[in-house]
């Protein structure tokens, strides 16, 4: 039992890594424009180990936005808390959601 929550908490920091990796690349670069190789060459993992974790980048980033989601979960919060941990949240990921918009948006433009 000792040894499966070790494996939880390596499988999970990898997951953190990569995942924090990506979002550092998208400060930089559009999200179409990063590569599996350099999320593994930005968050110091193989590239065998991300295929061990996720299927592709879009696996990857669907967990990040997933973990992401997840800080939206405010129990217990007045109104005021709400709108102020929503606009926190905003900030930390303004990039991110301007990068993923601006790519649908202009996605969308061809159909």
């Amino acid at each position: 039992m000792e040894q499966e929550k070790k494996e939880d908490l390596r499988v999970k920091r990898t997951r953190k890594l990569l995942s924090k990796a990506l979002l550092s690349l998208i400060e930089n670069h559009s999200f179409n424009s990063i590569s599996v190789k350099e999320i593994c060459e930005e968050a110091m993992v193989h590239r065998a180990t991300f295929y061990k974790h996720f299927n592709d980048k879009y696996d990857l980033l669907a967990y990040s936005l997933k973990e992401i989601a997840d800080e939206f979960h405010f129990p217990d919060s007045s109104l005021e808390e709400v709108h102020a941990k929503l606009f926190n949240v905003g900030l930390k990921y303004k990039r991110l959601l301007s990068q993923l918009f601006l790519e649908e948006r202009d996605s969308l433009r061809y159909i």
